[in-house]
């Protein structure tokens, strides 16, 4: 097959795909919809998490549905990459800052320890959230290769021209 009939042939799928998540989205309530909004906007949900910002019915049904997967660590994540992308085209900013702000009230119940300083930083800029110092100055592990998160974070906290300059030389 030439390269034009795989990429004719990868539209395709795409597209089925997206018309399987429509038949699925329409079926999923309001609350579930909030929640297929939120993991395309954030990613995998921490298994630390997900009792907390997820009912259990809620989870059951998008499981059933087969729109949302667990992992064996206990993240629940969509469950294609596609599914991502069509939702993200429909969030409001008032459902991204809701959906950042459940995750750092979660976080916080649990012990902001359970979840990585980057992400918690990048979930408060998120929701529109002021960043404590003690987040600003966390010695966080770098990572291996710079995540477009890990950026975004550093750069909006003011870290990654000062203490990090280092790191992008690397």
């Amino acid at each position: 097959a030439t390269a034009n009939d795989r990429v004719v042939a990868d539209v395709a799928e795409r597209r089925s795909i997206l018309a399987e998540l429509s038949v699925h989205a329409r079926e999923a309530y309001a609350d579930a919809r909030s929640v297929l909004s939120g993991l395309a906007a954030s990613g995998p949900l921490p298994g630390a998490l997900v009792d907390r910002v997820v009912s259990p019915a809620v989870l059951a049904r998008l499981e059933r549905t087969g729109l949302v997967e667990h992992d064996p660590s206990g993240e629940v994540r969509l469950a294609h990459p596609v599914y991502g992308d069509a939702l993200r085209t429909d969030i409001t900013v008032a459902a991204r800052r809701a959906w950042y702000t459940r995750l750092v009230d979660a976080s916080v119940a649990v012990g902001p320890e359970t979840v990585d300083a980057v992400q918690l930083v990048t979930w408060r800029i998120e929701a529109g959230l002021d960043v404590p110092t003690t987040l600003k100055t966390a010695k966080a592990p770098l990572p291996s290769v710079p995540t477009s998160s890990w950026m975004l974070a550093t750069v909006r906290c003011g870290l990654y021209s000062s203490s990090l300059s280092s790191y992008s030389r690397v």
